[in-house]
């Protein structure tokens, strides 16, 4: 079977497996891609779905959006009475960024190289030596007189290499300076509005840095 190379034709999908080419495997594809940025508005591109997310936050709407309701029969003097907007999304939206704000910002920091998976061991089998000392009486006092059950607890949740331990000091430094929360906060927003969240990681002036980004103008990067 043949099919269109109009990318906007999107080809029967109930077909037997049999008959599932790969030029209708091809076709399903380039009629997706075609659908990308269509959204629910017809033709509207993905930026001017976006700006309308953030406008019905804000309260804003377009009236000429909805005269399928108002004037569903295209008659000159349309539906009579007015549009009022009730805004049941944004104190939902505002109680999710509440609840996100309230959550604990905490960093932890592992390495998972083989390197250090034998350090971690090396050191794990020196503090057990230590404790069979202790309890055999071989050692001279500075064993560590800890059980193996709390070796083991120790070695899982307390105990960090020299480069753990710098990149989680480094990590907490950030969080302040770059005030990464906050930062956060806006992209969790961004991301309950326009499904999206965009930031900048970068070096500014030697410095590093990380912003969030407004989604809308991801578009005008791209077409700049």
């Amino acid at each position: 079977m043949a099919y269109s190379s109009n990318r906007d034709i999107f080809p029967m999908q109930k077909l037997p497996l049999s008959k599932k080419t790969k030029e209708w495997k091809e076709a399903s594809f380039d009629g997706i891609i075609a659908r990308e940025g269509s959204g629910l508005t017809g033709r509207a591109s993905r930026r001017d779905i976006m700006l309308t997310a953030y406008d019905l936050y804000n309260g804003v709407f377009d009236e000429t959006d909805l005269k399928y309701v108002t004037n569903p029969f295209k008659v000159e003097d349309g539906f009579p009475a007015k549009m009022q907007n009730f805004n049941i999304i944004r104190p939902k939206i505002d109680l999710l960024i509440g609840e996100e704000s309230k959550r604990p910002f905490n960093l932890k920091v592992i390495q998972t190289n083989d390197e250090v998976f034998s350090r971690l061991q090396e050191q794990k089998k020196q503090l057990l030596l230590e404790y069979a000392s202790t309890v055999l009486g071989m050692d001279d006092g500075s064993g560590q007189d800890i059980t193996p059950e709390e070796i083991e607890k120790y070695m899982q949740k307390t105990y960090k290499t020299v480069a753990e331990e710098t990149a989680y000091h480094s990590l907490n430094y950030l969080k302040e300076k770059l005030n990464l929360p906050n930062e956060f906060l806006k992209g969790w927003k961004d991301g309950l509005i326009a499904g999206e969240e965009v930031y900048y990681i970068g070096i500014l002036n030697g410095e590093p840095v990380l912003e969030r980004v407004n989604p809308c103008r991801r578009f005008e990067l791209h077409q700049g």
